[in-house]
C-alpha cells in the first residue's frame, strides 16, 4: 500500500463462528516504505502508538513524506469460513481526526505474495509441478483513489472472494506434500464508512490428491521397442502397398498395348 501510512492499519481476522481478533501481531510485520517502494523502517509491534492524537500526527506525518506500508509475513485462521481484512477499524478514532484535517486514506494496493498453507510445501509443489500456480492473487491489486466531492468523502473497499481447496501431493510412499489452491473475484466499491481490504474465504470439504510416480526403465525399453515396432510394421504396410499399385499399373499398360495393336491388324485387313 505505497500511500497508506502504517501507523493507522489494523490487520483483523474473524471467521463464521464470531471469533473477531483486531490488530493481530505474531510473524505479520509493518513495513515503512518510501515513494520507491524501500523499506525505510520496520514498527516494534511493542512500540506503536495507540493515543489517538500521536497515531494522527504520525498519520498525517507519513501522509506527507509520501510514506506507504507494506505488510509481510503470516497469520493463522480457523479452518472455518472467514476472513482477514485489513483496515483502521482499531484506530478510528484516530481516522477521523485525520479526516477532519482533510486528508484522505488511499488504500491503493498490491499484493505481492498470498498463498494458504506451508511455504516449503508450496515451493516443493511448484518444483514437481513445473511451476503450477496456487497462489493467482500475485501481482493482483486496485488503484481506485479516494475523493472528496463538496464535502462528502468516498473511501474504498474492495472485496477478495476466495474459494479454498486443499491439495496433497504424494512422491512415491513416503513423501507427501500439503497446500491449498484457490481460485478468487473481486469487487470494489466507494464507500462513505471507514475504506478497508477484506479477504473473504470458503474451505472446501473436498481436497484433491495428486500421485507423483516414475516408470521403471524396463517400462521405457518396452515403449521404445513398440514404437521401433510400430514404426516397422507401418513401413512394411505402406512398402506392399506401393508394390500392389505398381504391378496393377504395369498389367494395365501392357492390356493397353495389345488393345492398340488389334485394332491396327483390323484395320489393314479391311
Amino acid at each position: 500500500m505505497p500511500k497508506l501510512p502504517c501507523h493507522i492499519i489494523s490487520v483483523d481476522v474473524e471467521d463464521a463462528i464470531g471469533s473477531h481478533v483486531q490488530d493481530i501481531e505474531g510473524t505479520l510485520k509493518k513495513n515503512v516504505i518510501d515513494s520507491r517502494g524501500n523499506i525505510i523502517e520496520v514498527i516494534d509491534p511493542k512500540a506503536r502508538a495507540h493515543d489517538p492524537m500521536e497515531v494522527m500526527a504520525k498519520t498525517l506525518e507519513d501522509i506527507d513524506n509520501q510514506k506507504g506500508c507494506k505488510l509481510k509475513g503470516t497469520l493463522i485462521v480457523n479452518k472455518i469460513n472467514g476472513n482477514f481484512h485489513i483496515s483502521s477499524h482499531s484506530y478510528a478514532e484516530a481516522v477521523m481526526l485525520v479526516v477532519q484535517k482533510n486528508k484522505l486514506l488511499d488504500f491503493e494496493h498490491k499484493i505481492n505474495h498470498l498463498s494458504f498453507g506451508d511455504e516449503d510445501h508450496i515451493s516443493k509443489i511448484k518444483q514437481l509441478t513445473g511451476g503450477y500456480n496456487l497462489s493467482p492473487l500475485d501481482k493482483i491489486g486496485e488503484s481506485i483513489h479516494p475523493s472528496n466531492h463538496g464535502g462528502h468523502l468516498h473511501h474504498t473497499y474492495t472485496t477478495y472472494y476466495l474459494d479454498i481447496m486443499k491439495t496433497r501431493y504424494f512422491v512415491g510412499a513416503d513423501e507427501e506434500y500439503s497446500a491449498h489452491e484457490y481460485t478468487y473475484s473481486m469487487q470494489t466499491i466507494n464507500t462513505h464508512s471507514f475504506p478497508a481490504i477484506f479477504v473473504k474465504f470458503e474451505l472446501s470439504p473436498l481436497f484433491i490428491s495428486y500421485r507423483v510416480t516414475e516408470n521403471p526403465f524396463i517400462i521405457f525399453f518396452i515403449r521404445c521397442c513398440a514404437i521401433i515396432g510400430g514404426v516397422n510394421t507401418i513401413a512394411g504396410i505402406i512398402k506392399i502397398l506401393r508394390s500392389d499399385s505398381s504391378k496393377q499399373s504395369k498389367k494395365k499398360n501392357e492390356q493397353g498395348g495389345d488393345n492398340v495393336g488389334d485394332s491396327s491388324v483390323d484395320s489393314l485387313h479391311s
